[in-house]
């Protein structure tokens, strides 16, 4: 037996709420808060801001297969954000009140998972056509050329600029 909350999230469902409403709103907000901020329209433009997002939002909630990325991903990044929390809230935990550990050597490799964790989500939450994600589609084109010239020369072209990284970088100072 379905409560009334399940019912009307069911309703809110069919009428749109996740599909339309929240995603325009979404994508809205985030356009009208980098135009304002950036000033890349000019300083105080804010009705040219707003009809620039009003139109950026229209148009992504058009395109469907846009929305569905979104709508599949963003519950993903929420959950890497939650992970991220309890991680922090754990350091803090065993190490006290005013003890907090100084993060940051951590913190750039820390920036750098999150970034691969999002991207990840998102070309996970991609899909092609064949209704394949973007993510297993990569990973089954990388199986399939593991043992190829194209993966060796990849490898290959890592080495060499990370080595040409260590020999070229500055000696710290003391």
């Amino acid at each position: 037996m379905a409560s009334t909350l399940q019912g009307t999230i069911e309703f809110l469902k069919e009428f749109g709420l996740f599909d339309v409403i929240l995603p325009f709103l979404l994508i809205f907000a985030i356009t009208y808060a980098i135009l304002s901020k950036s000033g890349i329209l000019g300083e105080n433009k804010d009705n040219l801001n707003s009809i620039v997002s009003l139109v950026f939002a229209l148009l992504v909630v058009s395109a469907n297969k846009i929305v569905a990325t979104i709508t599949t991903a963003i519950p993903n990044v929420l959950l890497l954000v939650i992970i991220a929390f309890s991680f922090l809230l754990l350091v803090g935990i065993f190490y006290g009140e005013g003890k907090f550990p100084d993060l940051a050597g951590w913190k750039n490799w820390f920036i750098s998972l999150m970034f691969i964790g999002v991207v990840s989500i998102f070309l996970g939450a991609w899909t092609l056509d064949s209704g394949e994600s973007l993510l297993s589609y990569l990973f089954g084109r990388l199986y399939e050329n593991v043992g190829s010239d194209f993966a060796g020369g990849i490898i290959l072209l890592i080495v060499v600029v990370l080595v040409i990284k260590y020999i070229t970088q500055q000696p710290k100072k003391p």
